[in-house]
């Protein structure tokens, strides 16, 4: 159990790091193109 609870906040924690990759990612479009 103990290990499944930890692969999910893993799972949570590298959905926020792919998230912010893609805000960061649309924020340089968006710079890029203005």
């Amino acid at each position: 159990v103990v290990k499944q609870c930890d692969t999910v906040i893993r799972q949570l924690m590298d959905q926020e790091e792919l998230e912010k990759a893609n805000y960061e990612q649309l924020y340089q479009d968006i710079m890029a193109t203005n």
